[in-house]
């Protein structure tokens, strides 16, 4: 294949934007409070995207600020109204879609009946989770029976970094949430989650990370020199090997990680761990299109590789996902 084009694709990381979610994102927060631009989206724009770059097949959840706006009760609303609407482009598209659930965070009881309802009723692909909601990061103990829940469902779960609870006053105040935040956000949510141990408590929930884990493999390393202490303080116990933790977790390719952060999360996982991500509707298409060229051309895949990353990963991790 000459072209990165020609390859089938099945985007995992890829969102969508109800007027709900747009509605509700203007009237609580102003507009967008990631000092990004929020584009335009429609089904019919996604499906002519999909086509320009050979996916046949993508995976949509919301993106950042998530959906904690107001009350409780507009919250839970939000999250049912995205399901259904996620549910429905589904249902309108067959083979072309799936979707994963938005959950009423930080309200557990809600979050655990939007679990089944968007199970038993919707049928959702698994769910995303933002790394914090307005501060509440999901390693918090009160959250707990929600990984309890999509344990029990052998769910795939996915985070999606959102603006930290706090952001350093005076450093970086020009510059969009997205370009540095998001990837220490997803990094502090996700390291939490492992050295409370989550992934090892709850072993059959699959763990997919988005940006290619963002600063995670560059911090693995540095976890694992801090067990000592780790062990005096009783964070972990004496088995505990945050690199076997690490090797069980998904990775989706979205963002220029290419070049140094798929190569790196390779030497600490199986190819069969990783899959295509583009995060369209965000970044401009061709920034897409060089991001998707990147990992096409990387020295260091073969042919076999690139069609497990590309699509096969993806029929293997979700149920709707048919090629």
């Amino acid at each position: 294949m000459s072209n990165f084009r020609d390859i089938p694709k099945v985007d995992v990381h890829s969102h969508f934007l109800t007027p709900s979610y747009l509605e509700a994102m203007n009237k609580y927060l102003g507009g967008n409070p990631d000092r990004f631009p929020m584009p335009e989206w429609s089904v019919e724009k996604h499906l002519q995207y999909n086509e320009s770059m050979g996916i046949v097949h993508t995976v949509l959840s919301y993106s950042s600020p998530h959906i904690n706006f107001s009350t409780r009760e507009v919250n839970r609303q939000l999250a049912r109204i995205g399901n259904e609407a996620g549910a429905q482009i589904v249902a309108d598209n067959p083979g072309k879609f799936s979707f994963l659930a938005s959950l009423p965070l930080p309200n557990i009881d809600d979050t655990l009946e939007e679990i089944a309802y968007a199970c038993d009723h919707l049928d959702t692909d698994g769910f995303t989770l933002p790394t914090n909601t307005k501060g509440v990061y999901m390693g918090a103990p009160e959250l707990e029976p929600m990984f309890a829940e999509f344990n029990r469902r052998k769910a795939v779960v996915t985070f999606h970094p959102n603006k930290p609870g706090a952001v350093p006053a005076g450093v970086g105040e020009m510059l969009p949430i997205p370009m540095m935040e998001f990837i220490f956000d997803t990094t502090r949510c996700v390291v939490d989650l492992m050295l409370r141990g989550y992934p090892e408590k709850y072993p059959d929930i699959k763990f997919l990370m988005p940006h290619c884990g963002s600063m995670l493999p560059y911090v693995v390393d540095r976890i694992a020199s801090f067990k000592p202490t780790l062990i005096k303080t009783g964070s972990v116990t004496e088995d505990y090997d945050v690199y076997k933790t690490f090797s069980r977790f998904y990775f989706d390719t979205t963002g220029a990680s290419a070049a140094h952060q798929l190569r790196d999360v390779l030497d600490m996982t199986d190819v069969s761990h990783i899959l295509y991500g583009s995060d369209y509707p965000f970044p401009p298409v061709p920034v897409l299109e060089d991001q998707t060229n990147a990992v096409f051309t990387a020295p260091y895949l073969d042919e076999m590789q690139k069609a497990k990353i590309f699509s096969g990963n993806a029929s293997a991790l979700f149920k709707k996902v048919r090629l």
